[in-house]
């Protein structure tokens, strides 16, 4: 019998149900009661090696950042259409200018755009065209 998980995690991990869950369901129930895992030593073992180490997550969790304000989401938005300055983003998004540079400060810390200069005003792009594929993948898993 195949034990079926609400995720994917076949696909997540690259490891198959069959080698995840040594123990068969009829010990289920004996498992449960003396509040034991179904997940295997040998299986935590091959799931800690797919697991990202703690600089690693806290990477991630820093560039996800990035996406979590709805004003960040706006300007990304706008600058995965054109390039654009801070007034021009702030007259289209019917923002304060401050708060437009203050949002591109930090998506220009966190790598997802950078700028050119042209006289005083300074013209910003993506960084990375990543940034628009994630923002696609995004739209589509609504």
């Amino acid at each position: 019998m195949q034990i079926i998980l609400p995720y994917p995690l076949d696909k997540v991990f690259g490891v198959m149900y069959s080698l995840l869950y040594e123990n068969s369901l009829n010990n289920v129930k004996e498992l449960m009661e003396n509040k034991f895992l179904l997940l295997s030593e040998r299986a935590k073992r091959e799931l800690s090696d797919f697991l990202p180490n703690d600089t690693h997550l806290l990477k991630m969790a820093n560039f996800f950042y990035g996406f979590a304000d709805p004003t960040r989401l706006k300007i990304l938005t706008c600058l995965c259409i054109a390039d654009m300055c801070v007034n021009d983003l702030a007259k289209a998004l019917n923002l304060n200018q401050t708060t437009v540079s203050h949002q591109l400060q930090i998506l220009r810390n966190q790598g997802f755009v950078e700028f050119q200069r042209f006289g005083k005003i300074l013209v910003y792009k993506l960084h990375k065209k990543a940034v628009n594929d994630i923002m696609l993948t995004a739209v589509d898993c609504l």
